[in-house]
């Protein structure tokens, strides 16, 4: 029981000594990297304050360059998609700010796949929107998605990737179809 409690004790003194090495008065910061870009920097830090999706499409046509492009529709997407399932407004947003993504992927797909390598599972935007799409029911909406992904040579993170959610979706479909209404 004793080295459990000189583990512990030695743990906190670790990371107390590691984090107050990053907090230490007169410590110059050095600028952000690409790398902290590459993990979701916004290019525009006041995105996070707009909340109708003119207002974060017309913020998004300010941004010229395809990277940050992309990085801002993440910005904007991410809040109104975490809380889709508590607020109509926000599933409505998360919809809009998605499909107009989709709609200009294909201006943006070269810098996407610079940054991200050729298997940019980190385009997680698809994924999101063929969700959204399933769970209001539109099955057809979320294949054509996922088939579009596919098309990209996109992939979803999952072990199954786009092709096993298309197959899950198929058998959705099919299964209100057979019963005739919502399932």
């Amino acid at each position: 029981m004793y080295w459990i409690s000189v583990t512990a004790l030695g743990a906190f003194v670790y990371f107390y000594l590691k984090g107050r090495k990053k907090n230490e008065p007169g410590e110059v910061k050095d600028e952000p990297t690409e790398k902290a870009s590459e993990k979701g920097r916004v290019p525009d830090p006041e995105m996070k304050n707009l909340h109708t999706p003119a207002e974060m499409l017309k913020a998004l046509k300010k941004i010229k360059t395809p990277w940050e492009r992309h990085l801002g529709y993440i910005q904007c997407l991410e809040p109104a998609y975490k809380k889709r399932a508590m607020d109509q407004k926000m599933r409505d947003l998360s919809k809009d700010l998605a499909q107009a993504y989709v709609k200009e992927f294909s201006e943006l797909k070269a810098a996407v796949f610079e940054k991200l390598g050729e298997d940019p599972k980190e385009v997680i935007i698809f994924k999101q929107l063929a969700i959204l799409f399933e769970e209001d029911r539109e099955y057809e909406k979320a294949i054509d998605v996922c088939r579009n992904a596919i098309a990209l040579g996109l992939s979803d993170g999952t072990k199954t990737g786009y092709e096993g959610r298309l197959e899950r979706l198929g058998k959705k479909l099919k299964a209100r179809l057979n019963k005739g209404g919502d399932q």
